[in-house]
């Protein structure tokens, strides 16, 4: 390279040889890209691939042919360096007209799902204003939803608003909720305790079914979750738990819309 940017620590390659031959033309690609004074900003998987030549590099470079990530933080640098910008992972939801028309008025309530066929079934009531005090429904997916919830920001979910969960009543599911509060405090996020304790009382704890896996569980992983509950509510779900069974979201369908209605979510 006839000329390097300022921005460029070679340091680390002038000590390893052998890796500044292999990443050679790596170097010289982000080199280029530094000497540049109007480069657009791309996101960083299409930025990975112009570079590296796989767009895992740098977000996931476990996953990737080449090590990006590495490359960059020996050379002193970061992604804003190279003109890229992470992108946060989407999650699914609907809004209705008020989210929009609410959002400097009041407080808007926000509803989180952890099941597909419960999100569709919530969907339909929600959109036709059966359940009318719900104003956005997001598909928690599972787990996913721990690393995509920042994804509010992106459709104007606000740390004033009501945010509450609805999932399994299982070890999974106040696992996935505690996990989901504990990441993200500034939203206080709770669980839509209505909506649990119709599904116990639909259910019946002695209908609980035998979780298929066993899992290892103990009183203080169920907190903050079951501290939300009445004393007579929380011992119901400490005994389900304690017992490694379960009750599916799923025991609340459509035709349960209409009582939940007066009932409400929370």
């Amino acid at each position: 390279m006839r000329e390097i940017s300022c921005k460029l620590n070679m340091s680390y390659y002038l000590k390893h040889t052998d890796e500044y031959r292999e990443h050679k033309e790596i170097i010289r690609r982000i080199n280029e890209l530094l000497m540049q004074d109007d480069c657009e900003i791309l996101t960083a998987n299409e930025r990975s691939y112009l570079i590296f030549g796989d767009e895992k590099a740098i977000t996931a470079p476990k996953d990737a042919s080449i090590d990006g990530e590495s490359i960059l933080n020996r050379l002193g640098l970061t992604i804003e360096h190279i003109k890229a910008e992470r992108k946060l992972e989407p999650f699914f939801y609907i809004k209705v007209d008020e989210y929009n028309s609410l959002r400097d008025v009041s407080a808007r309530t926000i509803l989180i799902v952890e099941n597909k066929d419960t999100f569709w079934t919530f969907m339909d009531a929600t959109l036709s204003r059966e359940l009318a005090d719900i104003h956005l429904l997001i598909y928690g997916e599972g787990n996913a939803v721990v690393s995509k919830f920042e994804f509010i920001q992106i459709v104007g979910g606000k740390t004033t608003d009501r945010y509450y969960y609805f999932g399994d009543m299982d070890q999974e599911g106040i696992l996935i909720f505690n996990q989901l509060r504990s990441t993200f405090t500034e939203y206080d996020i709770r669980p839509a305790v209505s909506l649990y304790e119709y599904m116990l009382n639909k259910a019946g704890p002695e209908n609980a079914k035998p979780l298929r896996k066993y899992r290892k569980t103990n009183k203080e992983s169920l907190s903050p979750l079951i501290d939300f509950f009445n004393h007579k509510t929380r011992k119901v779900i400490e005994e389900i738990i304690s017992a490694q069974k379960y009750i599916p979201q799923e025991v609340v369908n459509k035709t349960d819309m209409r009582r939940l209605s007066t009932i409400g979510i929370c």
